[in-house]
């Protein structure tokens, strides 16, 4: 009984009663759901309330420490007073910043506030310490100044990231015991939600076999006897035995199979009626051939001409476009020899050649694009031009031409393919660029993913020694990442963080940088020549800082098992440029890889420290200066010689 009062609804009303059903069900599960995620939301906002926030914290302030210990490296290589201010308000801003985050960590830290107040101490600590060294650089004291923050500024840089280890290393592990609750609660909800999910699915597919099948039987009867109709069987039966929406559309079929066969009984004088407007078609399609001939001939400029190839019409248009002002100037004359008579290229253009002519001549249209049109003062112009032959009788009697002056159009089509050109390029380089940071990434990632696992399990098992070495792996790790990001930091702002030009000492900027690296160059035990009284450079003094001292300290990483390692820093002139070279006889690079070294990310030899793009921060830098750069090496083993070329203040290389 029930079933048969289900057929007799309307498919609409069956369909909603459906879609009720799976919507009761459904509203069941979602607030289950709801009820479940509210609870491990309230678990996740502690997890960011504290341990995620005391650790945001302390990534912030260790990034501050990196920003103003670079900072200060920047202030003992400053030349004037005003860039000693500047960077010195750098380093304040950074430790009002810091001190922010302190205070952001004493809100929310759980644990022992000693942890906390001892990292504070170290920071406040290395203050007299910075203003020491900005006032030595005041007073003119430079080496003293570098002494200072080679020694005692570095270990306080060092100190303060030992005690923010701390804070970060209590913070994680208040994360872990959050995390810990919210996954137990997760995997209890998740076993759950798949029995009722079970529930809800079985439910619906029992229903909705049931609903299909109450609505398929009839339609597919309905499709099996229109198919029989199509075929010309019009006294098909139509047993269908249902109310509602089906059985009013078999009643529809059936009355359109009763005009159906009235349509068929007229077929004959349907097809004469059709023969007849094909007819008068085939009149239009004439007349619209001659109309379309028109069409195409309307353009900017059009002229007509005879068997002879003289003018018969000209539009105004025309005229203006040429230079003539009067119709008599052209009339009656040949187009081809007051217009069209030399090539692009300055050469003679016969007439037999013309493509305008080949509209009379083999009675076919033609276009071109890549010609040039002759006005009356004997200038010329880029044009665009269109021939159609004229016939009358079944002969070609002449042809109309339409042309356009396409100087503009052309112009514009080389820009934009320059801008293609270039667009490409860049998203070339843009595509390898993501790709390669995402790999170069994802290596220290799994390593932190592999070693946190590790961490888990020896934290269980109660085994210190080895959580402290999972913790070493996992910070050698992050600060991977952490230098990998500096670089690349270091490498977008190229370009857009841009210092006055000036005139730079070479052999004092040598001289700098021998003193910033001199602690690696005696650890190496290099000797390093330098050429007296080189040719000044005109440029970014910082940026120009940075690839001497990007070139030696690729020099020193790759001198290899060299016994007498030498770099020798210097320049030779050379059809009238003054060629800057530092040249080293380490391990060489092969010709095949001169170019490859500059991009981004390339490391020869990964067994090498280094995140391979301090080459390419070079050759950026050198390129947005104006200069180049390039590589001079016989091979393995044979040493090499960066040389790169500046352009001067009035835009000649030096």
């Amino acid at each position: 009984m029930t079933a048969r009062k289900l057929k007799d609804l309307t498919i609409g009303t069956r369909l909603g009663l459906g879609f009720g059903i799976v919507f009761v069900l459904f509203c069941t599960l979602t607030l289950f759901a709801i009820n479940r995620m509210e609870y491990l939301a309230n678990k996740i906002s502690l997890i960011h309330n504290h341990p995620l926030t005391v650790s945001n914290a302390v990534l912030k302030i260790d990034t501050h420490i990196v920003k103003m210990h670079r900072t200060m490296k920047d202030i003992v290589l400053d030349e004037s007073a005003a860039e000693i201010n500047k960077d010195s308000e750098f380093v304040d801003k950074h430790e009002r910043e810091t001190y922010a985050e302190f205070d952001i960590i004493d809100k929310s830290f759980l644990g022992n506030k000693a942890l906390l107040e001892a990292a504070r101490e170290a920071f406040v600590s290395w203050k007299p310490v910075r203003d020491e060294i900005i006032q030595l650089m005041r007073a003119g004291k430079r080496s003293a100044a570098i002494r200072i923050i080679k020694g005692k500024g570095a270990r306080h840089a060092v100190k303060i990231e030992n005690t923010m280890d701390a804070l970060y290393a209590f913070a994680q592990g208040k994360a872990d015991e959050f995390v810990a609750s919210a996954r137990d609660t997760t995997d209890q909800s998740i076993k759950t939600m798949y029995l009722l999910l079970f529930l809800v699915v079985v439910t619906v597919m029992i229903f909705t076999v049931y609903l299909t099948r109450s609505i398929t039987r009839p339609v597919e009867a309905l499709r099996a006897a229109t198919l029989e109709i199509g075929k010309g069987k019009l006294d098909t039966p139509l047993n269908i035995d249902a109310d509602g929406e089906m059985g009013e559309l078999a009643r529809s079929v059936h009355e359109m199979t009763v005009n159906l066969a009235n349509v068929t009984a007229s077929r004959d004088e349907l097809n004469e009626e059709i023969t007849e407007r094909k007819q008068a078609e085939d009149e239009l399609r004439r007349s619209e051939e001659r109309i379309k001939l028109l069409l195409e001939s309307t353009a900017e400029a059009i002229y007509g001409l005879d068997a002879e190839g003289k003018c018969t019409f000209a539009n105004p248009a025309c005229l203006k476009i040429l230079g003539y002002e009067s119709m008599d100037d052209v009339l009656g004359k040949n187009m081809h020899n007051l217009i069209h008579h030399t090539r692009p290229d300055g050469s003679p253009y016969p007439m037999h050649e013309c493509h305008i002519y080949e509209a009379f001549q083999k009675g076919t249209g033609t276009h071109v694009d890549n010609e040039v049109l002759w006005r009356k003062d004997g200038t010329s112009f880029a044009g665009e031009y269109w021939s159609h032959p004229i016939h009358e009788d079944g002969k070609t009697i002449g042809s109309v031409v339409t042309f356009m002056d396409i100087t503009e159009r052309k112009g514009l089509e080389k820009a934009r393919q320059k801008l293609m050109d270039n667009l490409e390029e860049k998203a070339t380089e843009m595509e390898r660029f993501v790709y390669t940071v995402s790999h170069d990434l994802k290596s220290p990632l799994i390593t932190i993913q592999g070693f946190l696992g590790l961490l888990e399990k020896d934290a269980l098992e109660g085994e210190t020694k080895r959580i402290q070495g999972d913790i070493s792996h996992i910070q050698k790790a992050a600060r991977q990442m952490q230098e990998l990001l500096a670089d690349l930091l270091e490498i977008s702002r190229i370009g857009r963080l841009v210092n006055t030009p000036e005139r730079v000492n070479f052999n004092q900027l040598v001289q700098d940088v021998v003193e910033l690296l001199d602690g690696q160059i005696k650890t190496c035990g290099v000797q390093i020549d330098v050429m007296p009284e080189m040719p000044t450079l005109y440029g970014d003094r910082k940026r120009l800082l940075e690839v001497v001292q990007n070139l030696i300290d690729n020099a020193l990483k790759f001198m290899g098992e060299q016994t007498a390692p030498h770099i020798e820093i210097g320049y030779h002139l050379k059809k009238g440029e003054n060629i800057y070279y530092i040249k080293d006889n380490g391990i060489g690079i092969e010709p095949r890889f001169h170019q490859k070294v500059f991009e981004l990310f390339e490391r020869l030899n990964p067994e090498i420290e280094g995140t391979g793009i301090g080459l390419a921060i070079v050759k950026r830098i050198i390129e947005l200066e104006g200069g180049r750069m390039w590589i001079e090496s016989e091979g393995k083993g044979r040493g090499c010689t960066f040389c790169f070329v500046l352009p001067d203040k009035h835009g000649r290389e030096t």
